[in-house]
């Protein structure tokens, strides 16, 4: 009994640093982000554990806050071609703590294309490659300190009431939400 509640204690000690950041507001300075979750892809591997060459990953994505999430996801089919892109030429080698690790020169390539497919500009922060198909859910991810999870699903929400058309332009027809501006079109396509 007095090594179960020894355990509890331990967890609960653990988990408090945890719950306060989540609660307490970014120091100044800090900047925040959105995460914003791809779709889980197959991508090249070179893990002994991998015996046809390939390995699941999910992208998450940290965007500035201020960016909207749309633009994001209007393009998160030019983000995981990038992806894969890159990791055709250099193949997933190791994973630690869940999240694949690249070598910081294939990591800077990757996230200055992925910022040029979402039209330019230094919109996109970081990109995590998680091991596995995973959803990363309210629960989850706002533990994580000074950061927002927003996801496509407001995308697709506004694409099924018209608010946009397929492309992601601005559908003329009817107006965008009072405050919300479309996304800004890339030019020379």
């Amino acid at each position: 009994m007095i090594s179960r509640s020894l355990f509890l204690a331990v967890c609960l000690a653990a988990l408090a640093p945890m719950q306060a950041s989540a609660q307490n507001p970014s120091p100044r300075g800090a900047k925040k982000l959105a995460i914003v979750q791809i779709g889980a892809m197959i991508v090249p591997s070179e893990l002994k554990r991998t015996r046809d060459g390939f390995a699941m990953v999910t992208p998450l994505v940290e965007i500035k806050l201020g960016v909207p999430v749309t633009e994001v996801c209007m393009y998160s089919s030019r983000v995981r071609e990038v992806i894969l892109l890159t990791l055709h030429s250099n193949p997933v080698t190791a994973i630690k703590d869940s999240e694949v690790v690249l070598p910081v020169e294939v990591g800077r390539q990757m996230l200055e294309r992925v910022n040029q497919s979402v039209g330019g500009g230094n919109k996109i922060a970081k990109i995590h490659l998680l091991d596995g198909a995973m959803t990363i859910g309210q629960g989850v991810a706002a533990k994580l300190p000074y950061a927002t999870v927003a996801g496509c699903t407001e995308f697709k929400k506004m694409l099924e009431e018209g608010k946009i058309d397929a492309t992601g332009g601005e559908n003329t027809d009817t107006p965008l939400p009072e405050g919300e501006a479309p996304p800004a079109k890339k030019s020379g396509h």
